[in-house]
Protein backbone atom coordinates (compact mmCIF):
# COMPACT_ATOMS: atom_id res chain seq x y z
CA UNK A 1 0.00 0.00 0.00
CA UNK A 2 0.93 3.50 -0.61
CA UNK A 3 -0.20 5.88 2.16
CA UNK A 4 1.21 9.22 2.64
CA UNK A 5 1.47 11.94 5.83
CA UNK A 6 1.31 15.53 5.22
CA UNK A 7 1.32 17.41 8.52
CA UNK A 8 -0.35 21.30 7.92
CA UNK A 9 0.83 24.35 8.35
CA UNK A 10 0.01 27.84 8.07
CA UNK A 11 -0.06 29.17 4.69
CA UNK A 12 0.52 25.55 3.31
CA UNK A 13 0.20 25.25 -0.68
CA UNK A 14 -1.96 23.19 -2.85
CA UNK A 15 0.66 22.22 -4.85
CA UNK A 16 2.06 20.39 -1.91
CA UNK A 17 -1.15 18.36 -1.81
CA UNK A 18 -0.94 17.90 -5.28
CA UNK A 19 2.43 16.69 -5.75
CA UNK A 20 1.29 13.56 -3.22
CA UNK A 21 -1.69 12.85 -4.78
CA UNK A 22 0.28 12.79 -8.13
CA UNK A 23 2.61 10.40 -6.75
CA UNK A 24 0.66 7.36 -7.10
CA UNK A 25 -0.89 7.67 -3.06
CA UNK A 26 -3.20 5.22 -2.35
CA UNK A 27 -4.48 7.17 1.13
CA UNK A 28 -2.89 10.15 2.84
CA UNK A 29 -2.74 11.20 6.62
CA UNK A 30 -3.51 14.71 6.62
CA UNK A 31 -2.11 16.23 10.29
CA UNK A 32 -4.70 19.09 11.09
CA UNK A 33 -4.94 21.61 13.76
CA UNK A 34 -6.68 21.12 16.61
CA UNK A 35 -10.17 19.44 16.23
CA UNK A 36 -9.16 18.98 12.69
CA UNK A 37 -9.12 21.71 11.07
CA UNK A 38 -7.32 23.24 8.18
CA UNK A 39 -6.74 25.75 5.34
CA UNK A 40 -10.07 25.79 4.45
CA UNK A 41 -10.37 29.43 3.30
CA UNK A 42 -7.76 28.20 0.44
CA UNK A 43 -10.53 27.70 -2.28
CA UNK A 44 -7.20 25.70 -4.63
CA UNK A 45 -6.61 23.37 -1.09
CA UNK A 46 -10.17 22.02 -0.95
CA UNK A 47 -10.08 21.97 -4.65
CA UNK A 48 -6.92 19.38 -4.51
CA UNK A 49 -8.66 17.62 -2.00
CA UNK A 50 -11.65 17.16 -3.82
CA UNK A 51 -9.32 15.64 -6.74
CA UNK A 52 -7.95 13.30 -4.78
CA UNK A 53 -11.29 12.13 -3.83
CA UNK A 54 -11.98 12.08 -7.37
CA UNK A 55 -8.62 9.55 -7.95
CA UNK A 56 -10.12 7.53 -4.90
CA UNK A 57 -7.38 8.29 -3.05
CA UNK A 58 -8.56 7.87 0.41
CA UNK A 59 -7.81 11.29 2.58
CA UNK A 60 -8.10 10.53 6.70
CA UNK A 61 -7.61 13.40 9.05
CA UNK A 62 -5.87 13.42 12.44
CA UNK A 63 -5.03 16.28 15.07
CA UNK A 64 -1.24 17.01 15.38
CA UNK A 65 -2.07 17.78 19.50
CA UNK A 66 -0.81 14.93 22.12
CA UNK A 67 -4.38 14.94 23.40
CA UNK A 68 -8.14 14.63 21.71
CA UNK A 69 -8.63 13.82 18.68
CA UNK A 70 -10.74 15.10 14.97
CA UNK A 71 -14.33 15.82 14.96
CA UNK A 72 -14.98 17.61 11.17
CA UNK A 73 -18.23 18.97 12.29
CA UNK A 74 -17.46 21.50 15.58
CA UNK A 75 -15.80 24.40 13.22
CA UNK A 76 -17.34 25.45 10.02
CA UNK A 77 -13.52 24.95 8.45
CA UNK A 78 -13.62 20.94 9.35
CA UNK A 79 -16.76 20.92 7.99
CA UNK A 80 -15.18 22.29 4.38
CA UNK A 81 -12.66 19.20 4.99
CA UNK A 82 -15.38 16.76 5.54
CA UNK A 83 -17.27 18.60 2.12
CA UNK A 84 -14.18 17.84 0.32
CA UNK A 85 -14.09 14.40 0.94
CA UNK A 86 -11.76 14.13 4.10
CA UNK A 87 -12.66 11.62 6.53
CA UNK A 88 -12.50 11.82 10.66
CA UNK A 89 -9.49 10.07 12.03
CA UNK A 90 -11.16 10.66 15.55
CA UNK A 91 -8.60 10.08 18.27
CA UNK A 92 -6.03 8.05 16.27
CA UNK A 93 -2.70 8.69 16.04
CA UNK A 94 -0.79 8.88 12.77
CA UNK A 95 1.03 5.37 13.78
CA UNK A 96 -2.68 3.67 14.44
CA UNK A 97 -4.27 5.48 10.92
CA UNK A 98 -0.88 4.78 9.07
CA UNK A 99 -1.03 0.95 10.09
CA UNK A 100 -4.55 0.61 9.53
CA UNK A 101 -4.89 2.16 5.88
CA UNK A 102 -2.20 -0.25 5.18
CA UNK A 103 -3.98 -3.32 6.53
CA UNK A 104 -7.25 -2.28 4.62
CA UNK A 105 -5.44 -1.29 1.35
CA UNK A 106 -3.45 -4.69 2.01
CA UNK A 107 -6.47 -6.25 1.94
CA UNK A 108 -8.12 -4.55 -1.29
CA UNK A 109 -10.55 -2.68 0.87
Amino acid sequence: ANVGVLPLVPGIAAGQLDALVDSGLQALVLECFGSGTGPSDNPAFLASLKRAQDLDVVVVAITQCHEGGVELDVYEAGSRLRGAGVLSGGGMTREAVFGKLHALLGAGL
